[in-house]
């Protein structure tokens, strides 16, 4: 059994331990999401990509700190929601 079993159940992926907590990737419905801080059902904030190749890239490079990189089109937070270089270059 794995530590990270409660995070794949829960329906995230790709978890990694990050200096800023535990960080993983969740499909919504349009896009493939970082996942930052989460802890039980909440979570600091995601970042939204429109691929998950993106989303996978960005996450296996960062290291919490600051923005991932990649062309991510939001950052969503309980108090924050950022437009990201992503949606910049959308057509």
């Amino acid at each position: 059994m794995s530590k990270y079993d409660k995070y794949l159940r829960e329906g995230y992926y790709h978890v990694r331990e990050l200096p800023s907590g535990i960080a993983a990737l969740r499909d919504y419905l349009n896009t493939c999401d970082i996942v930052c801080g989460i802890n039980g059902t909440s979570y600091k904030r995601r970042y939204s990509y429109d691929s998950r190749y993106h989303a996978e890239k960005a996450l296996e490079s960062w290291n919490g700190a600051g923005d991932p990189s990649g062309p991510w089109l939001k950052c969503k937070g309980p108090d924050e929601l950022r437009i990201g270089p992503g949606w910049l270059t959308r057509e």
